[in-house]
């Protein structure tokens, strides 16, 4: 069983937002894969309001990377990515 937060410091895991399941009407919230308690919102940036790739599980806070380029209908920013 996973404890709230213990999933913090795993490795990201990269999904496709289109595959998960839904929480809610909205088509931004998600249910976590990781440990299917939580939930993903498609977070926005904070200057921009673009959607973006990056989000975290309310409950056991995964690392989630979302390898779609549309979400919603709307562009989805790549604000994670690996340049080393």
């Amino acid at each position: 069983m996973i404890e709230p937060g213990g999933n913090d410091k795993k490795l990201p895991l990269l999904v496709s937002h289109t595959d998960l399941e839904r929480v809610s009407e909205s088509p931004y919230r998600s249910r976590c894969p990781a440990c299917n308690k939580g939930v993903l919102f498609v977070h926005r940036d904070q200057t921009t309001l673009a959607l973006i790739n990056a989000d975290r599980c309310t409950y056991c806070g995964q690392l989630v990377i979302y390898t779609d380029k549309i979400i919603a209908g709307e562009p989805v920013l790549d604000v994670h990515t690996n340049s080393k």
